[in-house]
């Protein structure tokens, strides 16, 4: 903590350059997995996607996009099309994509930006189509939401594995 924290202060050319917390806290991870030598850290979007702290990565090995819905408007936009672009930022060239399902509007917007970026996008099966040598896949928690974040992780893993092994 205190040696980026001094890092950055040292090198901040004004007095109010120091990053907000949430920024801070992701340099501080990067240069603790740069130190470490990490082979591979899955990061996690803050809030948006386009312009997030996080979007620094030429070429992650994959990208996933959750369900969308109207949050975070004052920064992301108003209507769930505004936002699904913002997400579709984390979207990079050749880089394979997932999205858990989305509303229809959002789900268009998606396949545009990875159009655009000339990215792969997929949508993910439900977790109940999942064959695991004919066993069904169980969780914890059974509520949509985790079902639905669980295949989305499961397709990112298989992705990144896949790419890894390459």
């Amino acid at each position: 903590f205190w040696k980026v924290y001094n890092k950055l202060q040292v090198e901040k050319e004004h007095a109010n350059d120091m990053p907000s917390y949430f920024k801070f806290l992701t340099v501080m991870a990067l240069n603790v997995f740069a130190a470490e030598k990490v082979d591979v850290a899955i990061i996690e979007v803050g809030i948006g996607g386009e312009l997030d702290c996080t979007n620094i990565f030429k070429k992650p090995a994959v990208v996933g996009i959750t369900s969308l819905g109207l949050d975070h408007t004052s920064l992301l936009g108003n209507t769930i099309e505004e936002i699904a672009w913002q997400k579709g930022g984390i979207m990079k060239l050749g880089t394979p994509a997932f999205t858990s399902p989305q509303l229809t509007p959002a789900l268009e917007v998606l396949n545009q930006r990875a159009v655009e970026k000339k990215c792969p996008l997929w949508e993910v099966p439900p977790l109940c189509e999942y064959d695991c040598d004919g066993l069904q896949l169980s969780i914890g928690l059974k509520g949509d939401v985790q079902t639905i974040n669980t295949s989305l992780a499961l397709q990112l893993s298989r992705a990144c594995w896949g790419i890894l092994l390459k």
